[in-house]
């Protein structure tokens, strides 16, 4: 990061009412903003204004929400193609109130391609990937990804995850690249370069998420969510933080 964009984010801080700071600390998932969720559908006929109140999107300018969790909307799968995701993300970006210079976060969970949308491309889990030790053909993978992304308008991924399994107990095993720590770091520098894609210090890739919390891979007795029984701390960072360390040499734009 650039000493001169840590200077601009305070000056954009300093600007900002209360209920601004709220809201920019918000992430609610667009279902939650749905006045009558059972109900709810979609349709290319219905005009802008008709959009924004059947799926609460005014929601967004109202509490000056600052990012947005697509990954599920009560659209009864009546049209899951990419031209209704565009259209529902550009109305809620459309309603964003935030201060200048900031935007809304469209986000979604992308850990092995676009799975909410019809027709994008699905690529092997972690696992996979990190069997074929290739973290170029893992970049070009994550640019896809995030090209897929703003086809639609989402501007953030919740990727890579970036645990070390070192329990085959865990449930979500497949989401790690290897046990590995190298593999994992070789990986997870290559996944961020790849989706954020920065030049000249700009993104021009989505924003990436490295998740989900230091050693969520470890968890006594595999436990998915569970506790972490940390004894040394320098040892957990070598081990268990050697992706949140490839993610940082690429330059991570956010971290669950």
């Amino acid at each position: 990061f650039k000493f001169e964009n840590i200077l601009q984010a305070k000056k954009i801080v300093s600007t900002m009412s209360l209920d601004q700071k709220i809201g920019q600390m918000l992430i609610p998932s667009a279902g939650l903003l749905v006045p009558d969720p059972e109900h709810a559908k979609y349709s290319s006929n219905m005009s802008n204004d008709e959009l924004i109140k059947e799926f609460g999107l005014d929601e967004i300018k109202k509490y000056h929400i600052g990012a947005l969790l697509v990954n599920d909307m009560p659209f009864g799968a009546n049209d899951p193609s990419p031209y209704m995701w565009k259209k529902i993300a550009k109305l809620a970006i459309d309603q964003y109130s935030g201060p200048k210079g900031t935007e809304l976060l469209v986000g979604t969970d992308e850990v092995h391609g676009n799975q909410h949308i019809a027709g994008m491309p699905l690529f092997p889990q972690n696992i996979g990937l990190g069997a074929t030790h290739n973290p170029e053909l893992v970049g070009e993978i994550a640019q896809a990804t995030a090209q897929g992304s703003l086809n639609v308008d989402f501007n953030w991924i919740y990727a890579p995850t970036v645990a070390v399994a070192s329990d085959y107990r865990w449930g979500r095993t497949y989401e790690s690249f290897s046990q590995n720590p190298f593999i994992v770091e070789s990986m997870s520098r290559s996944f961020v370069d790849g989706a954020q894609d920065i030049q000249d210090h700009y993104l021009t890739g989505v924003l990436g998420n490295v998740k989900h919390f230091i050693a969520d891979g470890k968890t006594d007795e595999g436990l998915d969510e569970g506790n972490a029984s940390v004894i040394d701390f320098n040892k957990l960072w070598q081990i268990d933080g050697a992706g949140y360390r490839g993610a940082i040499q690429a330059n991570i734009g956010s971290m669950m």
